[in-house]
């Protein structure tokens, strides 16, 4: 009867080849940590993510959370620093959230500015989170369903197109441009078609 395994995805190794090698060294003993450093295809990376039974993204920052957002469409239960562009679709309902401490971006992190402020998360909290996923399955199975329903919900393709929509009707409905601001159509002639404007 195997136990968990874990899966450490990493890219741009080549530019931090110490730290990579670090890692590899730290893991050489374990059969059950396996290293991958590069760019997947679509292909490969969505096979390896159907495959986790929960994915993990203990960010220092985060534009996004593409791929946060992707496990949780896939009902994977997330692991997930709780700072940054992924707490605009995460709650404490919708994934495991991990605390973390400001500090300051030390030299050597380019392109970050050294002195900038990022997330530390608390990796013990994280660690005691991935063992209830393990412990409790159950637990993680009803975190899943909530990201997943809950992503669809206000985030699918048709939702957010109505937004988009609303958004650009409302622009488009006043010709009132505040101060410092450019006019959407500014630069570009635009028809009033059936369904909405239409650039030409």
């Amino acid at each position: 009867n195997e136990g968990p395994a874990l899966v450490i995805k990493t890219i741009n190794g080549g530019a931090r080849l110490a730290a990579l090698e670090h890692l590899r060294w730290q893991c050489r003993d374990r059969d059950d940590i396996t290293v991958i450093d590069g760019y997947l295809d679509t292909a490969t990376s969505g096979a390896l993510m159907a495959h986790a039974d929960c994915y993990i993204s203990l960010h220092r920052a985060e534009g996004l959370g593409l791929t946060m957002a992707e496990a949780m469409s896939l009902g994977k239960p997330v692991i997930a620093t709780a700072y940054s562009g992924n707490m605009d679709f995460m709650t404490p309902e919708t994934a495991l959230l991990v605390p973390w401490s400001p500090v300051a971006v030390p030299s050597g992190a380019e392109p970050y500015d050294v002195g900038s402020v990022w997330a530390d998360p608390d990796i013990g909290v994280a660690a005691s989170l991935m063992q209830r996923v393990v412990a409790d399955p159950e637990l993680a199975a009803r975190i899943a369903a909530a990201g997943q329903r809950d992503l669809a919900a206000r985030f699918s393709p048709a939702v957010c197109g109505a937004r988009m929509r609303q958004r650009l009707e409302q622009i488009w409905s006043t010709d009132v441009v505040e101060p410092g601001h450019v006019h959407p159509s500014a630069g570009r002639p635009v028809d009033r078609l059936e369904g909405g404007p239409r650039a030409r």
